[in-house]
């Protein structure tokens, strides 16, 4: 019995001192949420909402979700793309200037983010949505907070078929970030994958 015991202690202290293997901590999916239709600012809040309800992780599709003209923020909204800026940095619009269907997460909330391991974005979304429209000369905190993804502290994975520029700082920091799959993409803006450390390959 002594022996059984004295084995018993010398496994607990061996798994203890050992840390665990980077697999073991890789987070997996346990379901899909599937969305389609228009993707507002108070359909993303739904949906956000509901994720943030579930008591697992989850890849969220949003693959077959549309633009509602004229919303301005959350969800799919419509960006025009600077091409001139001013001494300060400040973009100067012209009717030349493009623009995208964007799809904007809202950075300034996190509810329900943390359970998303994997997201699949809108086949309408070209853009990503920047966190600053003006000229980045510099690295800043306030722009990195903006970011498009930031509070989604799990997310491992990223896909977007039609997805064609990812703005500033959109991914910036994403520790947990090890792949993404844009098979249109045609630009990548200032500092978008700064700091994703675990990326597999760069996305172009």
């Amino acid at each position: 019995m002594k022996r059984v015991f004295f084995s018993l202690v010398i496994l607990s202290l061996v798994f203890t001192a050992c840390p665990p293997l980077e697999e073991d901590n890789y987070i997996y999916y346990e379901a899909t949420m599937t969305y389609d239709g228009a993707l507002d600012y108070q359909k993303w809040i739904e949906i956000l909402e509901d994720v943030g309800n579930q008591k697992k992780y989850i890849k969220l599709d949003l693959q077959d979700c549309t633009y509602v003209a004229g919303n301005g923020s959350g969800g799919l909204i419509n960006v025009t793309l600077h091409n001139n800026f001013d001494g300060n940095g400040n973009p100067i619009p012209n009717p030349s200037d493009p623009a995208y269907i964007t799809f904007d997460p809202i950075p300034a909330i996190g509810w329900g983010k943390d359970k998303i391991v994997a997201i699949v974005l809108p086949d309408e979304a070209k853009m990503i949505n920047q966190a600053t429209d003006k000229k980045v000369q510099a690295e800043t905190e306030a722009d990195k907070k903006r970011s498009a993804f930031a509070n989604f502290s799990n997310l491992r994975s990223v896909s977007a078929e039609n997805v064609e520029i990812i703005g500033n700082y959109a991914f910036v920091d994403n520790k947990t970030l090890t792949e993404v799959d844009f098979p249109s993409l045609q630009r990548i803006d200032d500092y978008a994958f700064e700091g994703c450390t675990n990326l597999a390959k760069n996305p172009l």
